[in-house]
């Protein structure tokens, strides 16, 4: 299928998906090309991404993430926005609407950062692990291609 949700609105494009699943469920194989990385996030069990012609990166989805991982976590919360300026646990600070996603120096622990707030009676309302997504790891292998 090339492009199968090009076009659609949201009803069809849910109503794609749906038939597609059903299909990955009764064991039938799908290939499908998209520019949409969500659409193939939740969708395949296997990825090949192609830049002008070439082939960068192919695997495994789980595989491919983990491999991109950053150290990185997603958080909300209330209280101890002092808590992140801590140079030998966060490396970087981004904003992303309602999440803050820190980014933590290479071999910090995520529960390190979670045991520090939660002893300083922070209100944690969310931590959670980041994956770098397929378009973010897709601008990534193309940069280190060029």
């Amino acid at each position: 299928m090339d492009e199968p949700f090009s076009g659609l609105d949201p009803v069809n494009v849910d109503l794609m998906k749906e038939t597609i699943l059903e299909q990955k469920a009764a064991g039938k194989t799908i290939i499908l090309s998209t520019h949409q990385m969500e659409i193939a996030e939740k969708l395949c069990d296997d990825v090949c991404m192609i830049n002008r012609a070439h082939k960068v990166l192919d695997g495994r989805l789980r595989e491919i993430r983990r491999s991109f991982s950053r150290n990185a976590v997603a958080l909300q919360f209330q209280g101890g926005d002092h808590l992140l300026n801590d140079p030998e646990l966060v490396a970087n600070i981004r904003q992303n609407g309602d999440d803050v996603e820190v980014l933590l120096v290479p071999g910090a622990s995520p529960q390190a950062l979670l045991k520090r707030m939660v002893e300083a009676g922070v209100l944690v309302t969310k931590f959670e692990l980041v994956e770098p997504s397929l378009h973010d790891i897709f601008i990534e292998k193309v940069r280190e291609v060029a």
